[in-house]
């Protein structure tokens, strides 16, 4: 009997430090796409003004000419990155270039080549990677402290249910 009260103030104190001041366990809200991409990439010539949005493995470069703000369309766009040279595809109306060196953290010098109609031109620039960029590993939601809550609270009740058992067939016996 002894041992079944300590169980049960054992089981009841760990199912009250679940909850308490100071916390919300409820679902977090989605955040927005865009803040997920935060890396940017920014270089502009006398004719061209270069804008990449860092992704997981890429680049979404955007150009447009500086005197319009129209964008170029057309262009050939390499980029030559930690000592390596990579081709730009078109996808719409911006290039994708594939940059797996965004996933190691430090400075990276880039070199992006952009040939077009109007001009030939070389547009420098750098991005920092901080260690802590890299993507976060999954936090424990809400719902497996409310999962984790009402396993404990059956298994008081069970418990309950065994000892309210076990004292009434006691007082049964002769």
């Amino acid at each position: 009997m002894q041992y079944m009260l300590t169980g049960l103030l054992l089981l009841g104190s760990s199912t009250l430090a679940l909850a308490h001041e100071g916390h919300d366990h409820a679902e977090p809200a989605s955040a927005p796409a865009l803040q997920t991409r935060t890396l940017r990439i920014n270089s502009t010539s006398d004719l061209i003004e270069l804008v990449a949005i860092a992704g997981d493995r890429q680049l979404d470069v955007y150009l447009d000419q500086v005197d319009s703000n129209t964008p170029v369309i057309g262009a050939r766009l390499e980029l030559e990155a930690d000592g390596k040279t990579s081709a730009a595809r078109v996808v719409g109306d911006h290039y994708q270039i594939d940059a797996p060196w965004l996933q190691q953290p430090g400075r990276h010098q880039l070199v992006f080549s952009v040939e077009s109609r109007m001009a030939s031109d070389l547009l420098p620039a750098q991005i920092d990677i901080a260690a802590h960029n890299q993507a976060p590993a999954p936090a424990s939601t809400g719902r497996q402290a409310w999962i984790s809550g009402a396993v404990a609270a059956a298994a008081i009740l069970g418990l309950l249910m065994t000892w309210q058992w076990r004292t009434s067939r006691k007082g049964d016996r002769p």
